[in-house]
């Protein structure tokens, strides 16, 4: 099951977060799914530019689902950081201007990766921009320092 879509319009590529009950959150195969859009526009022939939105008008991401990520151990844990690092340090350095039109929460890792963009954009009526981490004390890792 696919959590976003990727099109071009224009020579713009824009990449909607479809994945809105479950607040766009991150699982192994979202992550996947984010490495497969960046594979599609650096292969692009000719200009462009990334624009992601989200079809949801609440939320556009609460980043890590940790109720999926709880039950994740051992090697599946390890791959699953070291994926969410590996799509925050490809976002970030994209040959390419990254717009994020965030028109709802953004939190926790969804905040980490609006911080990825080059440009961001939020409506000013609703939602809310916010690193939990800090006020329940869940230390960044380096690369998430390097990213923000």
């Amino acid at each position: 099951m696919s959590t976003m879509d990727l099109r071009v319009e224009d020579g713009i590529h824009i990449l909607t977060l479809t994945n809105g009950d479950n607040d766009n959150t991150f699982t192994l195969d979202v992550l996947k799914e984010y490495l497969a859009a960046f594979d599609e526009i650096e292969n692009y022939k000719g200009n462009t530019a990334l624009v992601v939105t989200c079809e949801h008008d609440k939320t556009w991401s609460n980043g890590i689902n940790l109720p999926w990520m709880t039950a994740l151990q051992g090697d599946d844990f390890k791959e699953f950081v070291s994926t969410l690092e590996e799509v925050f340090y490809r976002l970030a350095l994209l040959n390419l201007p990254t717009i994020g039109c965030i028109n709802g929460n953004c939190y926790a890792g969804g905040a980490i990766l609006a911080t990825a963009f080059d440009f961001r954009v939020m409506r000013d009526d609703r939602g809310r921009f916010c690193y939990p981490e800090v006020n329940i004390k869940i230390p960044f890792t380096d690369m998430m320092i390097d990213v923000i």
